[in-house]
């Protein structure tokens, strides 16, 4: 099963020290979008401590697998995840909403430490 980790993952695997890559690997293959990557991109050129963090959590999400999708990020992970029936590791409300009424499996972090299945 592949595992799609999306930016607020990946930013949050950064900000509370988590290995996600190993997380998710106890679920599947992670993997990445380059919609994602781009976000990331953008978030790191501000001038915040969320910048720093995104910095990091870039040049981890370089080192993992890396799809191609159209769109913005969270519209990108809808249309990927529904059309190649992957799973979404993501702690945003909003896209854990819109993932559940198309039936698409998440998996989010649980107590800063770890990813569990929802």
């Amino acid at each position: 099963m592949r595992i799609l980790l999306d930016t607020n993952m990946l930013l949050d695997a950064i900000k509370f020290r988590i290995d996600i890559v190993s997380e998710a690997q106890k679920f599947g293959r992670p993997f990445t979008l380059d919609a994602c990557i781009h976000e990331l991109e953008r978030i790191s050129e501000r001038r915040n401590k969320e910048a720093m963090q995104a910095k990091v959590a870039l040049a981890l999400a370089k080192g993992l697998p890396i799809a191609r999708a159209e769109g913005g990020a969270d519209r990108a992970i809808l249309d990927y995840s529904a059309r190649h029936r992957c799973v979404v590791a993501t702690n945003d409300k909003n896209l854990i909403k819109a993932l559940k009424s198309k039936g698409i499996e998440i998996i989010r972090l649980r107590q800063k430490r770890y990813l569990a299945g929802e």
